[in-house]
């Protein structure tokens, strides 16, 4: 059913609101790629930006399975391969043989990599804290729980 203000504009609010939607992530995507090359290199200069998730990863989750990269961080296991060597070289990681199986791997982030990640990271997370500490606790709540719900339903499509 075409409303008036549809038929008067040419214009479909949901699709307008849709369309504002994804404006603002891609310009919040957009910034969130430069901050973070700019942080992969405050972490150690030759480090790349999709390095520097495996890192984070690593640093908040714990040691893991190189496998178990793999599949949190979507991506093929011979670019987990590459990323954690990289990593192993820049003195970031260490990958051990699995105890439990010796053919797999673990990696875990190194103290000198936490010691980075907390130094550099603390920026970033006070801007968000910053920019979000303005807000009213319910809406800083329920932005929560809409980009969860979002990012529950990407599979979906």
């Amino acid at each position: 059913m075409t409303t008036i203000s549809e038929s008067a504009t040419g214009v479909d609010p949901r699709q307008d609101a849709i369309e504002d939607v994804e404006r603002q992530l891609v310009r919040m995507m957009s910034d969130g790629k430069r901050r973070f090359r700019e942080l992969a290199t405050q972490v150690h200069p030759d480090l790349h930006a999709p390095s520097l998730a495996v890192l984070t990863h690593l640093v908040r989750e714990g040691q893991q399975p190189q496998s178990a990269l793999t599949s949190v961080l979507h991506a093929d296991k011979g670019q987990i391969s590459r990323t954690v060597s990289q990593l192993v070289e820049l003195g970031l990681v260490v990958r051990e043989p699995d105890p439990a199986d010796r053919r797999a791997m673990i990696v875990a982030a190194t103290d000198h990599a936490r010691q980075r990640i907390a130094e550099v990271g603390w920026p970033q997370r006070r801007m968000l804290h910053d920019r979000l500490g303005e807000w009213q606790l319910d809406d800083v709540r329920e932005l929560a729980e809409l980009l969860r719900r979002l990012n529950e339903n990407k599979d979906s499509s």
